[in-house]
C-alpha cells in the first residue's frame, strides 16, 4: 500500500507540474506560474525517487524550456529566466546528491559493521519505542527490523521489564535479558546501554545463550539436586547453599549465608556436630557420615545425613568445607514410627492380655467392670475420652465414661435411631466408624455440632458391640486435644475392647442369670416350703411365725412384715414382722395408720398393682417420712385381697441399698402374697365352716327326721347323717358314712326302681326330690318313709344331694285303716 501511495503521489506531482507549465504558456504575463514552477522544480529532487525518475523529470523540464524559447511560447525574457534558474537548481540538487553518495559510502561501512556483525544494535527513546534495529536481529532472534519497530520489540521478545524502564541504571554496565525468538525459543542477550541524548539510547547486545546454558548446566546440577549442597568457611559460616536447601529449610538466602551452622542445629546435637567437624579436620582422609536434626524456619525438625569434603588452599590450610546433605526425615520418621508402633503394639498386647485374664466374676456390678475396662483403654491408647453406650429399643444411652481430662458423666446422652438413621445403620451393619475429623464424616454428619463443640471433640472412633449377633452397645474413643488419625493398631485395639466388654457383659449376664436362678431357686424352695406350712397351719399366727424367717432369708431382705386392715375402723396395723440379723427391728413406734397415711399403698391396691419404689422417688408426705425415719431405702409392697376385697399387705424392704426388685422376685413374691391370701381366706372359711357345721349339727340333731348329705354317684354315698338315722333304720350312721352299707340297698324291691327313676327325672328337670317308699330296717321289718331333697351344684355340675327322711309308717297305717273302712262301707252299700 505504501508503494502505491508513492506512485500515486508522483503521478499527481506530474499532473500538477504539467498544469503549472500550461499556465506559464497561457498566462504569459503572469509571474505566479513561473514562481510556482521554480519552487516545484526545486523540491522535485526530494519528491521523485529513485534518482532515475528525477533525472527523467529534469530532462523533460529542460526540453519544455528549450521549446518555449525556440517557439516563442512565452516571452524570451521569461524563458531565459526560467532556464537559468532551473540550471542553478539542478546544479544545487546534483551537489546534494554527490554529498549524499559520499555519506552513503561512509555509512555503508558502518552499516556493514552494524547490520552484518555479531552484535544486535537497537536505538530507543525515553518512551521505550525502538527507533532503529540492526539487521542482525534476524539471525539472532529471527525477526525483521521492521517487525520490531516501536513497542513491538518488547511485545515479541516478552521483555516487559525492560520496556518499563530501558535504562534501569544499566548505563555502561553489562546485564542479561532472556528474550523470546520468533520460533518460540528463548535466548540470553547480554546488553550494554549508552545514552547519547535525553531521547536517544543506544543498546548493543551479544548472544550469550551458549555461555548461559553451560553455566546453567552446572548450576542446575547444584540447584536441581534433591540434596542440600552447601559450603561453609573454615570458621563454620555458610558461604553457599543451593535452592533446594533454602526451600527445604524455609529460610531465605540472607537468613543463612554468613550465619554459623550451629544456629540451625538442634541444641541437643550441637556438641555432636562440633566434634564431628573437629574430627573431620584431624582425619581429612576419612569422611564419615553424620546424621543430625536441623531446625526449619517454622521450628520443625529435619533429619539430614551429610557427607563433608574439606577444602584446602595451595598451602594446605583448610579454607572451608563442602557438603552434601540428604533429607532423611521420612526415613527417621519411619524408624520412629516403627518404634512407636512396636511400642504401641506391645502396650496393646499387654493390655489385651491383662484384660483377657482378669476374672470379672469377682465383681458384682457390671458398671464397675466397664469402668475398669474404659480406664485401661483410655490410659493405654492415650485417648482423652472412652465411653460405653448401651443400645436398647432403638436408643443408645451413654452409661459409662472415663476421661483423662477428669471430666465426669454429668448427663446421660441419649441417641434416637429416628434422629440418627445413618449412624445406626452403620452400627447395625457391624461397621466401625472411623472419623479422624468428626465434622468431615458422613456417619457423624447427623450429630449436632453443639455436641462436638461442647465436648471439644475433634476425632472419634466408634466400634459396635454385639451379643449373640444383636447390637448391644458401642464403645467410643474420642480425641479432644487434637485431630487423630486412627491407625490399624488403634482400630484393632478398639475391636479388642469391644470384644472384652461384650465378654464382660455376657459373663455378667451369665453370672446374673446364675445369681437370679439361685435366688429364684431359693425363693421357690422357700415358697414351696411355706406353701406346705400354709396348708398345714391351723392359725394365722402359726402361719406367719413358721414362714417369715424362711422367706426373709431366701429373699435376702432386711425386713418382711404383714399389715392387716381393720374393716370396722378402716385402719391398717402391723401384725407380724421379721428382721434380718444385724438390722434394727423397729425404730419408730407402732401405730394404726389411716388410708390417708398410706395413700400410695391404697392407690396401688385400688388398681390391683404392687408398689415397687425407691424411698427418694416418693412424694413428700407421711409415708416417705415414715420410711426415712426407719432408714428404709427401697420397698416392695404386695396387697392382699380376700374375695376381691383389700384386706392388708405384705412388704419387703432394703435399708442398705436402693434395691431394684427383679421381675422373677416380684412374681414369686406375688405368688407368696396369693398363697398368703388363700391361706388367710382358707383359715377364715374353715372357721366359718366349723361354726356353720356346729350350727348345722345342732339344728340337724334337733329335727324330728333323718338329715343326710350324699355324693351324686351310683351308690348315693352318704357323707353326713344325723343321729336320727339309727332310730330310722336301726343301723349306726358310721356304717353308712364308712360305705359299709348303702341306703339304696334298704329300699323295698318293689319300690326301688320307681324311686330311682323318679329321682333321675326330678334331677334332670331341676325339680326338688320327693318320694314315698318302703325301707327294710335292721330288725327285718319294713317301714314307710317320705324323702325331701335337692341338689348342690358346683360350676353347673351336680356334686351333692341333700335332704331329709321322715318315718311315716304310722301315717300310712292310719291312711290304710281309713281306706279299708271306706272300702268296707262302700261294699256294704253295694250289697244293700
Amino acid at each position: 500500500m505504501r508503494d502505491k501511495i508513492q506512485q500515486i503521489f508522483i503521478s499527481c506531482f506530474f499532473i500538477y507540474i504539467s498544469y503549472v507549465a500550461y499556465n506559464i504558456v497561457t498566462l504569459r504575463n503572469d509571474v505566479v506560474p513561473i514562481i510556482v514552477f521554480l519552487i516545484s522544480f526545486f523540491f522535485s529532487y526530494n519528491i521523485l525517487k529513485p534518482i532515475k525518475i528525477y533525472w527523467s523529470f529534469v530532462g523533460l523540464t529542460f526540453t519544455f524550456l528549450i521549446a518555449t524559447l525556440l517557439f516563442h511560447l512565452i516571452p524570451i525574457k521569461s524563458s531565459i529566466l526560467l532556464l537559468n534558474f532551473c540550471i542553478l537548481i539542478f546544479i544545487i540538487n546534483q551537489v546534494k546528491y554527490a554529498v549524499l553518495l559520499n555519506n552513503r559510502d561512509n555509512f555503508r561501512f558502518a552499516n556493514e559493521i552494524v547490520h552484518k556483525g555479531n552484535s544486535l544494535t537497537i536505538a530507543s527513546n525515553q518512551k521505550s519505542e525502538i527507533l532503529f534495529c540492526s539487521e542482525t536481529i534476524t539471525p539472532i532472534l529471527g525477526y525483521l527490523p521492521d517487525e520490531v519497530m516501536g513497542l513491538k520489540f518488547w511485545e515479541l521478545t516478552e521483555d516487559s521489564e525492560e520496556k518499563l524502564d530501558p535504562i534501569k541504571n544499566h548505563e555502561n554496565k553489562l546485564y542479561i535479558r532472556k528474550l523470546k525468538t520468533k520460533i518460540g525459543e528463548y535466548k540470553y542477550i547480554q546488553w550494554k546501554d549508552k545514552k547519547f541524548s535525553e531521547d536517544l539510547i543506544i543498546s548493543i547486545g551479544q548472544d550469550v545463550t551458549e555461555q548461559i546454558i553451560v553455566q546453567d548446566q552446572y548450576k542446575n546440577l547444584i540447584q536441581t539436586a534433591t540434596d542440600i549442597i552447601f559450603e561453609i568457611d573454615a570458621e563454620g559460616y555458610f558461604t553457599f547453599m543451593n535452592e533446594f536447601g533454602f526451600s527445604i529449610l524455609g529460610y531465605t538466602e540472607n537468613e543463612i549465608i554468613k550465619k554459623h551452622y550451629s544456629n540451625f542445629i538442634h541444641e541437643h546435637y550441637i556438641t555432636s556436630a562440633v566434634d564431628f567437624y573437629e574430627n573431620l579436620v584431624l582425619n581429612e582422609n576419612n569422611y564419615p557420615i553424620i546424621e543430625i536434626p536441623v531446625l526449619k524456619k517454622n521450628g520443625e525438625e529435619v533429619w539430614i545425613s551429610q557427607k563433608i569434603i574439606v577444602r584446602k588452599n595451595d598451602l594446605g590450610l583448610t579454607t572451608g568445607f563442602s557438603g552434601i546433605a540428604r533429607d532423611i526425615t521420612e526415613k527417621k520418621n519411619i524408624e520412629n514410627e516403627k518404634k512407636k508402633r512396636l511400642k504401641k503394639i506391645e502396650a496393646y498386647n499387654n493390655s489385651t492380655k491383662k484384660l483377657s485374664t482378669t476374672d470379672f466374676s469377682k465383681y458384682y456390678e457390671l458398671n464397675t467392670i466397664i469402668d475398669l475396662i474404659l480406664k485401661e483403654a483410655a490410659t493405654i491408647s492415650d485417648v482423652n475420652r472412652v465411653s460405653f453406650w448401651k443400645y436398647d429399643n432403638d436408643l443408645i444411652t451413654c452409661k459409662n465414661l472415663f476421661s483423662l481430662d477428669n471430666k465426669s458423666l454429668n448427663d446421660k446422652s441419649i441417641l434416637k435411631k429416628e434422629s440418627y438413621p445413618i449412624y445406626f445403620e452403620t452400627l447395625n451393619n457391624k461397621a466401625i466408624i472411623n472419623a479422624p475429623d468428626v465434622f468431615n464424616k458422613l456417619e457423624t454428619s447427623e450429630f449436632q455440632k453443639l455436641y462436638f463443640t461442647k465436648n471439644n471433640i475433634k476425632s472419634m472412633l466408634d466400634v459396635p458391640i454385639f451379643l449373640t449377633g444383636q447390637l448391644a452397645g458401642v464403645v467410643c474413643f474420642e480425641s479432644t486435644e487434637q485431630k487423630r488419625e486412627w491407625d490399624n493398631e488403634d482400630i484393632n485395639y478398639a475391636r479388642t475392647i469391644s470384644d472384652v466388654i461384650s465378654l464382660a457383659i455376657s459373663s455378667q449376664m451369665r453370672l446374673e442369670a446364675e445369681r437370679k436362678l439361685q435366688l429364684k431357686s431359693q425363693l421357690l424352695s422357700a415358697l414351696s416350703l411355706c406353701t406346705e406350712k400354709f396348708l398345714l397351719s391351723k392359725t394365722t399366727h402359726q402361719m406367719f411365725e413358721e414362714t417369715y424367717n424362711i422367706i426373709g432369708k431366701a429373699a435376702k431382705v432386711d425386713h418382711m412384715y404383714y399389715y392387716e386392715k381393720d374393716a370396722i375402723y378402716n385402719t391398717v396395723s402391723q401384725k407380724y414382722k421379721w428382721s434380718r440379723e444385724g438390722v434394727t427391728h423397729q425404730i419408730t413406734p407402732l401405730r394404726s395408720m389411716t388410708e390417708e397415711n398410706l395413700r400410695e399403698i391404697y392407690d396401688a391396691a385400688s388398681q390391683r398393682k404392687i408398689l415397687n419404689t425407691l424411698t427418694r422417688n416418693l412424694n413428700d408426705g407421711f409415708f416417705k417420712k415414715l420410711l426415712i425415719d426407719n432408714e428404709i431405702q427401697s420397698i416392695l409392697i404386695l396387697p392382699i385381697y380376700i374375695n376381691d376385697i383389700f384386706t392388708g399387705f405384705i412388704g419387703f424392704d432394703d435399708c442398705t441399698t436402693e434395691r431394684k426388685w427383679s421381675e422373677d422376685e416380684i412374681n414369686i413374691f406375688q405368688v407368696l402374697a396369693n398363697n398368703i391370701s388363700s391361706a388367710l381366706e382358707r383359715n377364715r372359711n374353715e372357721t366359718k365352716i366349723i361354726e356353720s357345721e356346729e350350727k348345722f349339727k345342732l339344728i340337724a340333731n334337733n329335727i324330728p327326721g333323718t338329715v343326710y348329705l350324699s355324693k351324686f354317684d351310683a351308690f348315693s354315698t352318704k357323707i353326713f347323717l344325723n343321729d336320727e338315722v339309727s332310730n330310722l333304720t336301726g343301723y349306726s350312721k358310721s356304717e353308712f358314712i364308712e360305705n359299709n352299707l348303702s341306703f339304696l340297698s334298704l329300699i323295698h324291691p318293689e319300690d326301688k326302681e320307681e324311686v330311682i327313676n323318679n329321682q333321675i327325672d326330678n334331677l334332670q328337670n331341676g325339680m326338688p326330690l320327693h318320694n314315698v317308699y318302703r325301707i327294710k330296717r335292721k330288725s327285718g321289718e319294713y317301714i314307710w318313709i317320705e324323702e325331701f331333697g335337692d341338689v348342690i351344684k358346683r360350676d353347673d355340675e351336680i356334686e351333692f344331694v341333700g335332704g331329709i327322711y321322715f318315718d311315716i309308717t304310722s301315717k300310712k297305717e292310719i291312711e290304710d285303716a281309713i281306706k279299708a273302712k271306706q272300702l268296707a262301707e262302700a261294699s256294704k252299700q253295694i250289697k244293700i
